[in-house]
């Protein structure tokens, strides 16, 4: 107990539940003591913990010191996070001018970290003029080193010719391959490459394999409920509680969902809705409701539309 590292093993152990229950204010008081034994480890835990207000009240001027003393000690980790400081004025201003001096220093040092957060700078151009080119090269960096949001930001320049030319084979290939190590975010976009037969061979059963891979993790159904203006979104949060991915199954929660996406001419949300007003699931019966988003469908070209058009004339579904 008088060992900074055994401390500080002993605070991983109760914060991971590794032999022991998770006991994460425990592993906060841990962190605590072997950081005031200037254990590094522990204090970049502490600090992240103070930021995150994880075991401990939010304390962004404890977080910030702790990053810098890191800094001091020439640690790479410290100094990415008293840049993470900077961007974010998390403890001091933001100054954004000494964030990119603080990524620059230990990008080329090699941290991939540092690489990854000041390519997102270079293709945001947050305090620093726009330059794809570089973004594109720190991106490919980091993937270089299977870094899997490195890697998925490397399909992503693919898939939208950022700072490369336009191609949907790589942006695949990409997505695969960081979706592959977990990455809830290529899982998502993998599936939506799927759905569209973008890139690669449409396939409606990849597509939502790989929807629900992505939902398991959880982080995607809160990042869906902030993009709540994109009518995919919004049909996938719909998608996501008719299934009961990652939450609880809701079915009216899911037509209501559906609808907005519907009333923004999303044709995979028409078409489920239809379906939904002819089934009355989650919504009452309504077969003029469901004739016309079929006939809306069908004018649109969609082979699901026209055969869901032919099934209303069959059954007198909203017509004679």
């Amino acid at each position: 107990q008088n060992d900074s590292n055994s401390i500080y093993l002993l605070g991983y152990f109760n914060y991971h539940g590794i032999e022991i229950s998770i006991d994460i204010q425990k592993s906060f008081k841990l962190f605590q003591k072997a950081a005031s034994l200037e254990n590094n480890a522990a204090q970049l835990d502490l600090a992240n913990m103070y930021i995150d207000g994880e075991g401990t009240d939010k304390n962004y001027d404890k977080a910030f010191e702790l990053s810098k003393n890191l800094a001091k000690k020439e640690l790479l980790c410290g100094t990415n996070l008293l840049g993470y400081c900077h961007v974010n004025g998390i403890g001091t201003d933001i100054n954004m001018q000494k964030a990119i001096e603080l990524y620059e220093k230990t990008a080329n040092l090699g941290s991939c970290l540092a690489q990854y957060n000041l390519a997102h700078i270079y293709k945001s151009g947050d305090g620093v003029a726009i330059d794809y080119n570089k973004a594109f090269e720190l991106f490919k960096k980091t993937a270089e080193k299977e870094y899997s949001d490195g890697i998925t930001m490397l399909g992503y320049c693919y898939n939208n010719g950022i700072g490369t030319g336009l191609n949907k084979k790589k942006a695949f290939e990409s997505y695969q391959k960081s979706a592959n190590l977990d990455n809830h975010y290529a899982q998502y976009n993998l599936a939506l490459m799927y759905e569209n037969g973008d890139g690669v061979e449409k396939n409606v059963k990849q597509a939502i394999y790989w929807y629900k891979e992505s939902a398991k993790q959880g982080k995607i159904h809160n990042w869906l409920l902030n993009n709540q203006n994109d009518p995919k979104s919004i049909y996938l949060l719909g998608y996501f509680n008719y299934h009961g991915i990652g939450i609880n199954s809701n079915t009216q929660k899911a037509s209501k969902l559906f609808q907005m996406a519907a009333d923004l001419e999303n044709g995979a949300a028409q078409f489920v809705l239809a379906n939904m007003y002819i089934d009355g699931e989650g919504v009452d019966k309504n077969f003029d409701k469901a004739f016309e988003l079929s006939k809306k469908l069908a004018k649109k070209g969609y082979s699901c539309g026209i055969n869901l058009l032919g099934y209303c004339y069959i059954d007198g579904i909203g017509t004679d």
